[in-house]
């Protein structure tokens, strides 16, 4: 369990990270000029991660429910 933890803590990290990559590249810039179209601006507090667990043989393990893993970000538990 321990090693499905930690690839699992690591999938979760680098999909942080990867997503705090693409807040920066997207944050607003002042217009060049005035707009010439509607611009609407959604923002989305939605992070999807997706793992891939596998046991010491390397087969997928297929049993794993929400509960059997722990969200943590910066080493605070998250729903």
């Amino acid at each position: 369990m321990k090693t499905r933890a930690g690839v699992l803590r690591l999938s979760i990290a680098a999909a942080i990270a990867l997503s705090s990559l693409s807040v920066v590249a997207f944050q607003d810039r002042p217009p060049a000029g005035p707009p010439t179209q509607l611009v609407i601006r959604v923002g989305v507090d939605l992070i999807q991660i997706d793992a891939k667990v596998t046991d010491k043989l390397g087969r997928p393990v297929t049993d794993l429910r929400a509960e059997d893993f722990i969200l943590e970000v910066d080493g605070e538990r998250q729903p």
